[in-house]
């Protein structure tokens, strides 16, 4: 696909990994909630989705922006996190009103996961693709 598709060949990778980023969060959300129950939904949330950001941009600079490597680790981490910052609030968001409600709060996690995502999936790659990772195609 890269040397066919070259344009959309990270978005694939990218959108894999945004799922696995998902499952991390949920993941930790539902881990922080048996491990911490006293503490408050939104710092489980705050939590679960840095640990979720880095490791998308972990698989992200590797698997969907394999031509980036040789940049400034750090500069692309900072622009990373300033891109999904709107999706993840977006996402955290959804989750701490979701989980206030006691029939919906095992799933708070998934559906603002599910929601933030969906929000900012082609936004993302594309800020990602253009700013932080500096396609050369």
């Amino acid at each position: 696909m890269r040397w066919k598709y070259p344009k959309w060949a990270s978005f694939l990778p990218f959108a894999a990994v945004g799922a696995s980023g998902m499952v991390i969060y949920v993941g930790l959300l539902t881990l922080l909630g048996w491990l911490a129950p006293g503490m408050a939904i939104w710092g489980q949330a705050i939590i679960a989705a840095v640990v979720a950001i880095a490791w998308n941009f972990g698989l992200d600079r590797w698997l969907a922006f394999w031509y980036a490597r040789e940049g400034s680790i750090f500069k692309q981490f900072l622009g990373f996190l300033v891109i999904c910052s709107l999706p993840v609030a977006l996402n955290i968001w959804i989750t701490i009103v979701l989980a206030a409600d006691d029939l919906v709060t095992p799933l708070a996690g998934l559906i603002g996961s599910l929601a933030g995502s969906a929000a900012g999936l082609l936004f993302n790659w594309l800020m990602s693709r253009w700013l932080v990772f500096k396609a050369r195609f």
